[in-house]
C-alpha cells in the first residue's frame, strides 16, 4: 500500500506541470488518461470515477485545483468500503458548506455595521417630521 501511495503522490507531482504544488481540473484529467494512474488507483481499490469525485470533494473552495497532499490523503480515506466514501462524501461537504456559511456571515456583519449610521438617519428624520423629498435630501446630506 505504501508504495501505491509513493507512486500516486510521484504520478501526481508529474502532473503538476507548472509546479504549483496543485493540479487543476485540466491536469487532473491529463493524470487520469495515464495507465499508470489507473493502475495504482485499482491497487488502492478506488476506480477513476471515485477518483473524479474525490477531486471535486476536495475542491473545497472551487478553484479548480487541489494539492498533492490533499488528494493523496483523501485517495487513503477513501481506500476500503463504501462507508468510507460516505462519510468521507459528508466530511467534505461540510467542509465546503462552512466556507460558504462563513461567506455569507461576513458579509451579513458587513451589512449590520452600517445599521447605526442608518438608524441615526432614520431618527433624524423622524424628528424633523419631514415629508417631502427635498426635506430628506437636506436632512440626510447635514447629518452625514
Amino acid at each position: 500500500e505504501n508504495s501505491a501511495v509513493n507512486k500516486l503522490k510521484q504520478l501526481f507531482e508529474e502532473t503538476d506541470v507548472d509546479r504549483s504544488g496543485s493540479i487543476s481540473v485540466e491536469e487532473f484529467t491529463y493524470f487520469l488518461d495515464d495507465p499508470r494512474a489507473q493502475a495504482t488507483f485499482s491497487a488502492l481499490g478506488l476506480d477513476v470515477p471515485e477518483a473524479t469525485g474525490l477531486f471535486h470533494l476536495l475542491d473545497i473552495d472551487s478553484s479548480g485545483a487541489v494539492s498533492t497532499d490533499e488528494f493523496v490523503f483523501g485517495c487513503l480515506r477513501l481506500k476500503g468500503h463504501a462507508k468510507g466514501v460516505d462519510v468521507a462524501t459528508l466530511m467534505y461537504e461540510n467542509k465546503r458548506m462552512m466556507v460558504q456559511w462563513k461567506k455569507f456571515m461576513d458579509s451579513v456583519t458587513s451589512k449590520l455595521e452600517h445599521l447605526p449610521h442608518f438608524e441615526n438617519v432614520m431618527l433624524g428624520l423622524e424628528s424633523l417630521k419631514i415629508h417631502d423629498f427635498q426635506g430628506i435630501r437636506r436632512a440626510t446630506s447635514r447629518m452625514s
